[in-house]
């Protein structure tokens, strides 16, 4: 057996609850603690106290567009390596590439996955959508009809979704801007499991404001929104995804382990790796993020290993090492 750590003086989320456990880490992955001390007779090689911090999966986002001067639509690589190093400091430890509207050789040239969010569609299309094999809506409320009472059109699916094989989700952007407290409150009573907070974040996330480009248009960041040049057309975020966490929990009053489950486990459902990525079980990925007491990011930690400390505190001392 390799090196094995131990995280004590912490609560940890697993199963929807925050419990006051340790966490341990063998070999890049979280580990039983009984199955090391007692059957293996192993005690740790690392003791680290987390000083009462709370420990949560690394977050993933669904929806984010670029970051730190990189536009996904023009740039890979490199690129994307810069805004995963720069995304530590939100705890984002997994995130989905995603590229806006633009032209047929920028899509060609970009080489990834589409995603349709944008729609006009009725309920009846929308219905037919999920039975084809659609299984998440991009940024709830935003370009899309909006609710009415005789055909709910998209919208209506959050709260009858068809009998299919794989559940649907949501994505909505939780920034303040977007999405009205109340619209975020009625989202999440009508159907919290499917709920999933993403930023649909600019390049220009991480930038001051000025102008800046997205996709193949000149955008203005002011007031910490994003705006098509020279008008008051929205177009996209500025916010990070644990400050959308924040406004969310502010918002609809839901409990801690409820918002952190919308950027953890729910992504990583729709993802399929909840064996692995969006929860603190047994065997999954130790990639995980430690919060103050205002739920502020003060570590990330990916394998097990830490990446990122806020200058303020990393929400950690190292008791024992052998």
């Amino acid at each position: 057996m390799n090196i094995v750590t131990k995280f004590f003086n912490c609560n940890i989320l697993k199963d929807g609850k925050i419990l006051a456990h340790d966490l341990w880490v063998v070999d890049g992955r979280i580990a039983n603690p009984e199955i090391i001390f007692y059957d293996n007779k192993k005690v740790p090689d690392i003791e680290i106290d987390c000083l009462g911090s709370l420990i949560t999966p690394g977050f993933i986002d669904l929806q984010i567009n670029g970051a730190f001067g990189v536009d996904f639509t023009h740039h890979s690589g490199d690129g994307l390596d810069k805004v995963r190093k720069g995304l530590l400091q939100y705890g984002v430890t997994g995130f989905c590439p995603t590229i806006v509207t633009t032209t047929s050789s920028n899509y060609h040239e970009a080489s990834i996955d589409i995603s349709l969010g944008h729609t006009t569609s009725d309920m009846e299309t929308s219905i037919q959508a999920v039975k084809n094999g659609a299984t998440f809506i991009t940024h709830l409320f935003n370009a899309m009809l909006p609710f009415h009472h005789r055909d709910p059109g998209l919208l209506g699916l959050i709260a009858c979704p068809p009998t299919v094989e794989k559940p649907l989700f949501f994505g909505i952007i939780a920034d303040g801007t977007h999405t009205h407290p109340a619209a975020l409150k009625i989202a999440h009573k009508v159907n919290p499991k499917g709920l999933i907070l993403v930023t649909d974040a600019l390049s220009a996330i991480g930038l001051p404001n000025g102008i800046h480009y997205l996709g193949d248009k000149q955008i203005e960041v002011k007031n910490s929104k994003a705006y098509i040049a020279n008008t008051n057309t929205l177009c996209g975020s500025v916010t990070s995804l644990d400050e959308c966490m924040r406004y969310f929990i502010k918002s609809t009053n839901c409990s801690v382990a409820e918002a952190i489950e919308t950027i953890t486990l729910h992504p990583a459902q729709v993802l399929g790796i909840q064996q692995f990525k969006g929860t603190l079980n047994y065997g999954a990925d130790a990639d995980f993020v430690f919060l103050g007491q205002k739920l502020n990011v003060q570590s990330t930690w990916i394998n097990g290993q830490c990446v990122f400390e806020h200058k303020s505190g990393a929400g950690y001392i190292v008791k024992k090492s052998t």
